[in-house]
């Protein structure tokens, strides 16, 4: 099973300046992702999501990243992606165990 399988896109009008092109294309990214669902991660994993990541995941519990800082779809698209790998990085890390010496 693939993350990136469980993961979808939607994409709209960015924000800021930019000309008309701004007003006429769709270059925002938003991501979206079910954690409750995910089949990627073991219950144990999702719960550590749903509870470290709570600013990012709505009621229903998807998870939303947005990116517009790029005039191009496919760069908001990896910066979404990018920064959600950040997320969950951080957010399932646990630290080594210490011993005495």
């Amino acid at each position: 099973m693939n993350l990136l399988s469980e993961i979808y896109f939607e994409y709209t009008r960015s924000r800021g300046p930019g000309g008309q092109h701004v007003n006429r294309s769709q270059t925002a990214a938003i991501l979206r992702w079910h954690v409750p669902s995910s089949q990627f991660y073991n219950d144990e994993d999702k719960q550590t999501i749903l509870t470290k990541l709570t600013n990012y995941i709505n009621a229903e519990g998807f998870l939303s990243l947005r990116s517009d800082q790029f005039r191009d779809q496919d760069q908001n698209r990896k910066a979404c992606l990018e920064r959600l790998a950040e997320l969950l990085k951080a957010a399932l890390y646990k630290p080594k165990k210490r011993f005495k010496t």
